[in-house]
């Protein structure tokens, strides 16, 4: 890969957001708080099956994921980012390197199969 001398090098962890309306037994089934962020693994896989009947959209996400698709589509400067970071070895990690790479983010990922989070208390490192 040839690096450009105008290239901006973003590290973070992208993310899958996931949003779906659910009547407030489905979240007090699983425990969860209105209008909040929660983090999931594999071992979460009866919250999906059951959330698939209220119709759940799928983006991708993370702060620094938003603001290299955001600076990208402004600047529409291809390669002028490169995203560094961990994704999932699964469907959703090949979408949001797809989604990059068809915006012209060079993305650099490190695939595993365990749970990835680099935040608070629930890092695994």
């Amino acid at each position: 890969m040839d690096l450009r001398k105008d290239l901006v090098v973003c590290i973070g962890s992208p993310m899958i957001d996931v949003t779906a309306r659910v009547p407030y037994d489905f979240l007090q089934k699983y425990n969860l708080k209105p209008n909040s962020a929660t983090s999931f693994n594999q071992d979460c896989s009866k919250i999906f099956e059951d959330l698939e009947e209220y119709g759940p959209k799928f983006s991708i996400g993370g702060s620094i994921t938003n603001t290299v698709i955001s600076a990208q589509r402004v600047l529409r400067s291809f390669h002028m980012f490169c995203y560094i970071g961990v994704i999932g070895k699964d469907d959703f990690g090949t979408k949001i390197r797809q989604t990059l790479g068809s915006l012209g983010v060079n993305a650099l990922f490190q695939e595993t199969n365990d749970h990835v989070l680099l935040y608070r208390r629930d890092w695994k490192g």
